[in-house]
């Protein structure tokens, strides 16, 4: 159930902030509330009798959303209380393993890509040129492809390369073996494979991987003896040119360029000053709905070059804001403002104003 909960929080709900909010039309959020809503009502009629109060909670704010007919919700004539509400019944026509593994395999490249920023402390905020994505299989290539939209937009990366080229991500394979087990089998014929072991060549261990047989030092070994794993010697950095940082599951690996490039640095700086004006809106208690437009300013002789961002990334920022921020000095200083609040942005202190459209 907890992983249930997470799936919905930090998933569906996560990847889905602007469908929700109606970024993509009416019927694609109309589809995206409704799979919402049935979760939720789903979810609560199952933790009910687990935590009680939490869950009728939940239920009264989803009641008013009831459909008008409804029996069509199949759970019994008396809606007043979640409580009186009999237990979910699993719909089978919901499951669909494809749809799963696609999902499985996306969210491992993205955990994937979330540690090598962690690691090399590079926050989502900040933009980065490219993500390579290798594994063998075209099929999980080709899953990670269907959804690539969420990766792009979750790891932040402008552009995403799926291959199965070895060569050029540097995969490569090592073996090693559990050799208190394989110690039992080989006994005097331990000390050889030991030693000859680490000078197995990574092309002997991918043959070793197809055909499940390999011979050490003279010592034939079949499948289940040893165990290969699959890592990335990255290429040589070259001065200006991608800065990989690679990451692996042992079944997919992810190279990541974490180079900060000084014009993506400015798309994140843009990013932030949306980051600020969405905070302004939920503390003037604005929907999304509410027409807004936004102005700025800078104490005197100071902030050109965030201004200068702004007005350059108009596209990037509107298509979040639908407006993009215009200064200060060309509001004709008619219209209600709804809030004005000095925010900071880097190393710059920034006075928005949220003027009624």
């Amino acid at each position: 159930m907890l992983t249930l909960i997470d799936e919905l929080t930090n998933w569906y709900i996560r990847f889905n902030r602007r469908r929700l909010k109606g970024e993509n039309g009416l019927e694609d959020t109309t589809h995206a509330l409704n799979t919402l809503f049935e979760t939720l009502f789903t979810l609560v009629r199952t933790l009910s009798c687990f935590t009680p109060f939490i869950t009728e909670h939940i239920y009264q704010g989803l009641r008013p959303f009831f459909p008008v007919d409804e029996a069509s919700l199949e759970v019994g004539s008396d809606l007043r209380s979640l409580h009186f509400l009999s237990f979910p019944k699993a719909r089978d026509e919901y499951f669909d393993p494809v749809i799963e593994r696609q999902v499985s395999r996306l969210q491992a490249v993205i955990e994937l890509g979330r540690t090598v920023r962690e690691r090399m402390v590079v926050p989502l905020k900040t933009p980065l040129a490219e993500l390579v994505v290798f594994h063998p299989s075209q099929e999980y290539l080709d899953d990670v492809a269907s959804l690539l939209p969420y990766v792009e937009q979750e790891l932040n990366v402008r552009s995403v390369v799926l291959t199965s080229d070895e060569e050029r991500c540097g995969v490569k394979f090592r073996a090693d073996a559990d050799y208190a087990v394989l110690g039992r089998k080989l006994r005097k014929d331990l000390a050889r494979v030991k030693k000859a072991l680490p000078g197995v060549s990574s092309d002997d261990v991918k043959q070793y991987l197809a055909t499940g047989k390999i011979t050490v030092d003279g010592v034939e070994l079949v499948e289940g003896d040893l165990a290969a794993t699959r890592y990335v010697e990255l290429p040589a950095r070259v001065e200006g040119g991608p800065h990989y940082e690679s990451n692996t599951d042992s079944d997919v690996v992810v190279l990541l360029d974490v180079l900060k490039r000084p014009e993506l640095e400015q798309e994140g700086t843009a990013r932030e000053v949306v980051n600020r004006v969405q905070r302004l809106r939920k503390k003037a208690g604005l929907v999304a709905t509410d027409d807004i437009d936004v102005y700025f300013s800078f104490a005197e002789g100071l902030g050109n070059e965030l201004e200068a961002i702004i007005l350059a990334s108009g596209d990037v920022i509107g298509k979040t804001l639908k407006r993009a921020p215009r200064p200060r000095r060309e509001w004709d200083g008619q219209r209600e403002v709804v809030i004005e609040e000095e925010q900071e942005v880097g190393d710059d202190k920034i006075v928005l104003t949220l003027v009624r459209a």
